[in-house]
């Protein structure tokens, strides 16, 4: 699982995947808490997972949940392959920019996948954030 700081950054910004989600169990969450100036990773347990008003939780989705959302418009296999086609025009092809396939999590991967079938958008690294 991706806990690092720009996955992190990546599920924050893919703001249509974060409003649409239900905390269930085995959910990976960052609890940011801007008092205490700290983000911690938590793991859903049940139900009774508590979190204060002043604090946020950002979603990390798994990589089974993100191919699971990528599932929904095409049959399987046809999403692996349009990830597969994906990853080489946006990692391995792209004539602008060569960028190293190694340097991205496979998390990192199917969140950029998932935002730009879904909804158009794409993460821009030197930015930081997903952009139409």
């Amino acid at each position: 699982m991706d806990t690092s700081e720009k996955y992190i950054k990546m599920c924050e910004k893919a703001e249509e995947i974060q409003k649409n989600h239900e905390w269930k169990y085995g959910d990976f969450f960052v609890l940011v808490r801007p008092q205490y100036l700290e983000r911690i990773v938590f793991l859903v347990w049940n139900e009774s997972t508590v979190i204060q008003r002043n604090e946020i939780a950002i979603w990390l989705s798994r990589q089974d949940q993100l191919q699971e959302m990528a599932n929904t418009k095409w049959p399987w296999p046809m999403y692996l392959f349009r990830f597969y086609e994906f990853i080489q025009q946006e990692y391995l092809y792209n004539a602008e920019e060569w960028k190293p396939i190694a340097d991205y999590s496979m998390e990192q991967l199917w969140l950029a996948f998932v935002m730009k079938e879904k909804f158009g958008k794409t993460w821009d690294d030197e930015k930081g954030e997903m952009i139409s």
